[in-house]
């Protein structure tokens, strides 16, 4: 009998063992996968904020020249780049220059990117621009305030009260307003039709 009770205890130890060490491992392996579950969440979570720090809701900027030339800029949403700190994605952009002894000049298009320490903005996606009775719609429009020179390019499309016109690329000086139109191709001519 006495065999019999040390065999059967034997057994009941050996099966606590087993049920242990397989509690145990699968606990451990749980704890492993919430840790990772966890930690990937953690990392997510990071990272949005990240990229919701990036992000400037409703901004503006004004630049105030001192020959009497002001520019403003908006847009409904703008990203900071962390490498260059002074260029921001602009998304959804209207600006309007405001230039001395002139009516204004307003802009619109879908996407920017501005550059806070020079003011040069570079305008890309259904660009619109209008400036008394003159509307220009194109796919890019750079304005860069050092040589105050704006290139509008792509696309370029002119309308006022009686004349269309069609061309690859218009570049005005934006102080004299002196302007030169004219397509990439110099085979193809600039497209103008008026209206009488």
């Amino acid at each position: 009998m006495q065999k019999k009770s040390l065999l059967q205890l034997l057994i009941l130890i050996l099966m606590l063992m087993i049920i242990l060490f397989f509690y145990k491992s699968y606990n451990v392996d749980s704890n492993t996968s919430n840790k990772d579950s966890d930690s990937s969440i953690v990392k997510k979570e990071e990272a949005s904020k990240k990229e919701l720090q990036n992000l400037i809701y409703n901004i503006e900027y004004i630049a105030e020249g001192e020959d009497g030339n002001n520019y403003i800029i908006k847009a409904e949403v703008g990203e900071l780049n962390n490498d260059k700190p002074e260029l921001i994605l602009m998304k959804k952009v209207t600006a309007i220059i405001y230039l001395k002894d002139s009516d204004p000049i307003n802009i619109s298009s879908d996407f920017a990117n501005y550059n806070s320490s020079n003011f040069n903005t570079e305008f890309y996606e259904n660009v619109l621009i209008t400036h008394q009775i003159h509307v220009i719609t194109s796919n890019n429009l750079d304005l860069i305030f050092e040589d105050n020179l704006a290139t509008i390019s792509n696309n370029v499309i002119y309308k006022n009260l009686n004349t269309t016109m069609q061309a690859d690329k218009i570049m005005m000086d934006l102080i004299t307003k002196e302007s030169k139109i004219f397509m990439d191709n110099k085979s193809e001519k600039v497209k103008i039709v008026s209206k009488k």
